[in-house]
């Protein structure tokens, strides 16, 4: 959305969301017809039709969204397992011989652009290059950097990056965040 004109913008998070309540009043109308025959209260307030019961979120401090509860709403969390996947032993190698290291993940629902892909990867190119770090772990799970070649022009590095063939930088779908996370050569997530 952010380069979409403030129009386009503002119908999308105001006139259609208004439209689309709109057009849902009929519905709830024959939906409390027919409570009403089957002798049930037709509720109005969504609000009030869970305002007695127990509800659970399995949230995390400081990153739950703003909202009014229900006086029954615990929040509880996070739910975290009690054992956690250990890492394999490529990346116990790379991790052992990468003192100051980086793990990049972006999270299960992040897509970058191409472009993206390619800026980050000559950024962290720049970072080793520098001296600043030795090592990225780079955990992507819904972005093809493969797709990024025909945007560079030194596609034999970005190349050997995304074969996992260049010696200080592995990209793996998968990775033991938590694993990574509690090494002492991850320094920067």
């Amino acid at each position: 959305m952010e380069n979409e004109s403030f129009y386009h913008r503002f119908k999308c998070m105001i006139v259609t969301p208004l439209i689309q309540n709109w057009r849902s009043i009929e519905y709830l109308i024959a939906l409390n017809v027919q409570r009403a025959s089957i002798g049930i209260d037709p509720h109005w307030d969504m609000k009030g039709r869970i305002s007695n019961l127990l509800m659970l979120s399995n949230n995390f401090f400081g990153f739950e969204i703003p909202s009014s509860d229900s006086p029954l709403h615990q929040k509880i969390g996070p739910v975290i397992p009690d054992n956690f996947p250990a890492l394999t032993p490529v990346l116990d190698k790379f991790l052992i011989a990468h003192p100051r290291k980086i793990y990049f993940a972006l999270g299960t629902n992040a897509i970058l652009s191409s472009q993206n892909v390619v800026t980050i990867l000559k950024s962290f190119l720049k970072l080793i290059d520098q001296d600043v770090i030795d090592g990225i772990i780079w955990s992507t799970t819904k972005t093809d950097p493969s797709e990024s070649l025909f945007l560079t022009n030194s596609s034999v590095q970005i190349s050997a990056i995304l074969n996992n063939e260049h010696p200080h930088i592995h990209i793996t779908k998968f990775s033991p965040q938590f694993a990574i996370l509690s090494h002492e050569n991850t320094k920067l997530f």
